[in-house]
């Protein structure tokens, strides 16, 4: 599945986006795609004028991301489907996926600003632990 998904690479950096899809669809009925993959699909779909599939990839892609914790690369695929919603003039859908976007942004403020205070007050063992814990309750 590894060169399957590097050939569809290297066919969206050609922008041969039929040819990236038919290659990222095989991979996906062979095993799945990870988050990176799901978004290149998605990329493809959208460039072959299948949006609902674009949108599906793209959803796919933010809850791949989403479990895995990794908040940015979500909030990035959220404000995508806004894009993409608002763009099939499915406006309602697309304000509620940059507002769903604008709050993991806010929880990546929230958490680096929390680790900053932590490592600012660290002679203060307590207290920068006590922060750490909040911080930690506060992501998961």
């Amino acid at each position: 599945m590894g060169e399957t998904i590097a050939e569809a690479r290297k066919a969206l950096d050609r922008h041969a986006w039929r040819e990236a899809l038919t290659l990222l669809r095989q991979a996906d009925a062979a095993g799945g795609l990870d988050g990176d993959a799901l978004e290149m699909l998605a990329d493809a779909a959208w460039w072959v004028a299948e949006p609902d599939e674009s949108m599906a990839a793209r959803e796919r892609a933010y809850r791949t991301f989403t479990d895995a914790g990794d908040t940015r690369r979500a909030a990035g695929i959220a404000l995508r489907l806004g894009q993409d919603n608002a763009n099939q003039r499915a406006y309602a859908a697309g304000g509620a996926w940059v507002e769903r976007a604008t709050k993991l942004l806010e929880a990546c403020r929230r958490r680096w600003a929390t680790r900053s205070s932590a490592s600012m007050g660290a002679s203060r063992s307590h207290v920068a632990r006590l922060i750490l814990e909040n911080a930690l309750v506060t992501v998961t």
